[in-house]
């Protein structure tokens, strides 16, 4: 590859990131980028606060075996959605979740994979009733 041609595709590779940005400013949620520049933090706030309730539904689900929707942890969150922490701060939070996360499934005593035969019935079963209650109404 000759200096030029490098030059080329430097400059093409230029051209469609600098493209691809302003196609990103033009449909961004604004609400939402708004957020983000009020507290400072450069990060998108939102993104990071499920982040941090994944991991931790994720730990749950593999220590417990069950699902909770709401969390404990509300408050917790919200201060993340606000800005209140640091990115760098947040980041080594994640990593160590997402370690127990990692330790929790290699402890778990769940299956490695669904009964795809229970999951296919409760979802035949689930739509026969579904139906049933539709066509009354």
């Amino acid at each position: 590859m000759s200096l030029s041609n490098g030059r080329v595709n430097g400059y093409s590779i230029y051209c469609r990131v600098y493209r691809e940005y302003w196609d990103w400013v033009q449909k961004r949620n604004a609400e939402r980028y708004q957020n983000t520049v009020q507290h400072g933090k450069n990060y998108d706030a939102k993104n990071m606060l499920h982040v941090f309730r994944l991991l931790q539904m994720a730990e749950e689900i593999a220590r417990e075996g069950a699902l909770r929707v709401r969390r404990p942890n509300r408050e917790f969150l919200l201060q993340i959605r606000r800005g209140e922490f640091e990115y760098a701060d947040l980041v080594a939070q994640a990593e160590e979740q997402v370690a127990r996360v990692d330790a929790a499934f290699a402890a778990s005593h769940l299956p490695g994979e669904p009964d795809r035969a229970a999951v296919e019935q409760l979802l035949i079963d689930t739509r026969q009733r579904f139906y049933a209650e539709r066509s009354k109404g």
